[in-house]
């Protein structure tokens, strides 16, 4: 396809129809990613790069309009089929710098998301410098009145034990209009959102997007654990997104690259759809990050885990507090009963600054961890432990028995933080301790499941180099970020080999570049040890959702959603936790305690039946009715698990504020709705404290008229006749009423502080 505006030609080199997207070079060789029949001058070249000495052509806080970007000129272009996957790989290169980019995208015939990562080659003959680098540019993005007006932009704020707060408002209202005609130019600002430190959701998640007011979204995500940032802005009367990995001003990130030597970004996805507004877009995303991860049997298993921590042992386990719990989860129906932390702890002065060696505490397990191991294989669940694997407490024998090499360092100085160093994956070492940790556990011991957990933020990284004898990946098999296993993982400095392994330069690198080569050291180890134990199972942990990204995502199995201890301030999280993770890998704690009414029994227990149960509590104190409520909604969960990992996940309330009463979240199945509903009344306390005790205060009800009814609007079932049926608890004494020419449910919870899962069976058209 050719077009022609004025005297310049431009002729379409890519196109993804179900995107509505297509990349089109001009006659000076620039390429752009775009909609069909957008204004040229609103696209973003298709790769943007700062380099020291060639910065941008126009100053601000956007990290676009960059003079390499400007120049990149295009190459060529092939396309390959491997099955469903069209891989399309467009060459770029700067005539100036010698830099060469390949542009790989990646998309499935039908699909609506878009997969991308950049390679870079410094085919000239001086170093050059990277500062940033964009994974995928877009732009030409408006309302389906060509403006930007009916636009609304949503992203999400992440803490600990505040997880997945989405936000949302308008774009004009973050991206104001300043009269371009009357200057010449855009603005120098936008909307950016960027991670800090080595919690890679530590602020927010690396995921976002734009709706328009006809039900249109673009939505995207950055898969990384080592640094990421998006930006969104005014180009031309449209609005662009640029997604990046680290970057200089907000990373200490910068790459410097010899002559010969290569780049790997962190990749990013992008997600178009025509109708549906945020719910088809999630969807289509589920859908994404079902097809990019590893694959591994739990995903279709979904076994129910017991963990011993969240309101119970708190890290205090012995083998005196451990057998009874043991039974009574076993007999609950859980299926993997993990030992969680303080297993190790044999130290006067606290585990916290110890940690390091993973040897059981012998004054904890008198007769031996494996006496306790064995007891969980006895009650037909698999034995799991607690591991942070890449810290290293500064009381450890391991800070000193380990090369200094081995540990995070700035300035010469090795990083200490919060009583803990920090290991490289990139050193042999490093790893060698950890392979022999990991296969005594699995390997001798008999664990099968791996509590990965997470609890410093080191900050930037490490100037720390890692020389020739670094990671290499495995020829031929693709790394869990994407970058392929022959290029190896990447190096700080310029010391980098062209094979992309670890090279041997001399000086200190950045930090950032520091702290992304060890994250993908990182992902290789982790891959390793599941080449290695198939059938082992990995959660990732970050002290609960603070490394919560698709980077992670891509290898382990389950994802800790939070560490919020308060039945009632779970549930916002619970119900967007799918906006993070698949539902199937989105673990969810339930702790029922003995001194819980039914109504809160049931409250905690419900909300983790649409993910991937935590179970927790003192099962063990409990009264028979108490018990049996328990095991009945791990009854209903085992019974609906093998529809939650095909389902794709909706919020007919909206996606939740933190404060709001009523939160929903369902999923949609091949042969079921299932729906999650809670009330909540925030002005009782059913907090939980910290001493493990399990002691619970219920509020009683707000003064005034209370609200006991919500109509919830289900468009895809509208028309057709639906049952509603109660799953757990039977308890609750809702009535669900359905309306099939509105497509609305209507549901009543009577009392606060309960929860209803739902299941909604179709029938036939009206």
């Amino acid at each position: 396809m050719t077009s022609a505006v004025g005297t310049v030609e431009r002729s379409r080199i890519w196109a993804h129809p179900a995107l509505g997207l297509h990349a089109v070079v001009d006659a000076g060789g620039s390429v752009r990613l775009g909609a069909p029949g957008q204004d040229w001058a609103c696209l973003v070249p298709l790769v943007e790069v700062t380099v020291t000495g060639h910065g941008r052509m126009w100053s601000g806080e956007r990290f676009i309009e960059t003079a390499v970007g400007d120049r990149l000129a295009y190459r060529g272009h092939e396309t390959v089929q491997d099955g469903s996957l069209e891989r399309t790989t467009i060459r770029l290169a700067d005539p100036v710098t010698g830099l060469a980019a390949e542009v790989t995208l990646e998309a499935s015939s039908g699909a609506g998301f878009l997969r991308a990562r950049v390679r870079l080659v410094n085919e000239g003959t001086t170093a050059l410098r990277l500062e940033s680098v964009t994974t995928l540019t877009l732009g030409g993005i408006s309302d389906a009145d060509g403006g930007l007006d009916g636009l609304t932009l949503h992203w999400a704020d992440n803490d600990w034990l505040a997880e997945c707060r989405w936000r949302r408002a308008a774009f004009r209202d973050r991206v104001v209009p300043l009269s371009r005609s009357a200057h010449g130019h855009e603005g120098r600002g936008c909307f950016e959102r960027y991670s800090q430190g080595s919690w890679s959701t530590g602020r927010h998640l690396p995921v976002a997007a734009l709706t328009d007011r006809d039900g249109r979204a673009w939505l995207w995500q950055i898969e990384s654990s080592a640094g990421w940032r998006f930006e969104t802005g005014e180009r031309e009367g449209a609005a662009y997104v640029a997604l990046f990995g680290p970057d200089e001003a907000h990373h200490q990130w910068h790459h410097t690259l010899a002559p010969g030597q290569e780049f790997h970004t962190v990749p990013a996805a992008l997600v178009r759809t025509e109708a549906g507004g945020l719910d088809a877009a999630f969807g289509t995303l589920t859908d994404y990050r079902r097809s990019i991860r590893r694959d591994h049997p739990d995903h279709r298993t979904l076994p129910v885990i017991y963990n011993d921590y969240m309101n119970t042992l708190m890290g205090d386990p012995t083998t005196e507090r451990l057998l009874p719990l043991i039974e009574a989860a076993g007999t609950a129906g859980a299926e993997i009963f993990v030992i969680d932390a303080g297993w190790y702890d044999d130290d006067a002065q606290g585990w916290w600054d110890a940690v390091g060696a993973w040897e059981a505490a012998p004054h904890r397990f008198p007769g031996g961890i494996q006496e306790v191991l064995d007891a969980i294989g006895r009650h037909g669940m698999t034995p799991g432990l607690w591991l942070e694997p890449e810290v290293v407490g500064v009381r450890s024998p391991l800070a000193h028995t380990l090369p200094p090499e081995a540990f995070f360092q700035r300035g010469g100085v090795r990083v200490t933080e919060h009583g803990r160093h920090h290991l490289d994956l990139r050193h042999p070492a490093a790893r060698a301790h950890l392979d022999a940790v990991v296969d005594r556990l699995v390997g001798e011991w008999g664990v099968g499941y791996l509590k990965l957990d997470y609890n410093i933020n080191v900050g930037a990284g490490t100037e720390g180099v890692v020389g020739a004898e670094g990671v290499r990946g495995a020829d031929g098999v693709p790394g869990a970020d994407g970058v392929p296993g022959a290029e190896g993982v990447d190096g700080a400095v310029s010391g980098v080999g062209t094979g992309g392994g670890l090279g041997t330069g001399s000086g200190l690198g950045s930090a950032g570049a520091g702290l992304l080569g060890h994250h993908r050291a990182h992902l290789d180890w982790m891959n390793s040890l599941l080449d290695r134990h198939p059938h082992l199972v990995l959660e990732n942990c970050g002290s609960g959702g603070l490394r919560m990204d698709y980077a992670q995502l891509a290898v382990a199995q389950l994802q800790s959603t939070s560490d919020q201890q308060d039945p009632l301030r779970y549930p916002p999280i619970a119900a967007a936790a799918a906006t993070a993770a698949t539902p199937e890998q989105a673990a969810v704690w339930a702790y029922p305690q003995p001194d819980q009414s039914l109504d809160e029994i049931a409250f905690t227990l419900t909300g983790a039946l649409l993910g991937r149960v935590h179970l927790s509590g003192f099962l063990n104190r409990m009264s028979g009715e108490q018990f049996d409520l328990v095991r009945s909604a791990i009854s209903v969960y085992k019974d609906i698990r093998p529809e939650i990992g095909e389902a794709h996940p909706f919020w007919p309330l909206g996606l939740p504020s933190w404060e709001d009463t009523w939160i929903a979240h369902g999923l949609r199945g091949e042969e079921s709705t299932f729906l999650m509903i809670w009330r909540r009344d925030l002005g009782g306390n059913l907090g939980v404290g910290h001493g493990g005790d399990g002691a619970v205060l219920s509020g009683p009800e707000q003064n005034g008229p209370v609200d006991t009814t919500r109509t919830l609007t289900i468009p895809h079932l509208s028309g057709v006749h639906v049952h509603p049926t109660v799953l757990h608890p039977t308890t609750a004494d809702t009535i669900a009423e359905w309306n099939a020419a509105d497509g609305n449910l209507t549901v009543s919870l009577p009392r606060a502080n309960t929860a209803v899962l739902l299941r909604l069976s179709a029938g036939s058209p009206d």
